[in-house]
């Protein structure tokens, strides 16, 4: 009768608890990544003594 009740005995219910739940995890991770890019200004989370830093991946400009 209805297009829920025609999409509903389509499509089974785990598979669209298995899709809903993959597009979740997808998103997630997704907008954990473009977190992780951002720069953290936390001078109090540097040590308190001079530290020398080898940078082996080259992610640190030469003034930091």
């Amino acid at each position: 009768a209805s297009w829920a009740g025609k999409l509903a005995g389509a499509v089974p219910w785990k598979a669209a608890v298995s899709g809903a739940l993959a597009l979740t995890l997808s998103f997630s991770c997704f907008v954990g990544l473009v977190n992780a890019k951002a720069g953290v200004n936390k001078p109090e989370l540097l040590p308190k003594e001079f530290t020398t830093v080898i940078d082996v991946a080259g992610f640190l400009s030469s003034g930091q």
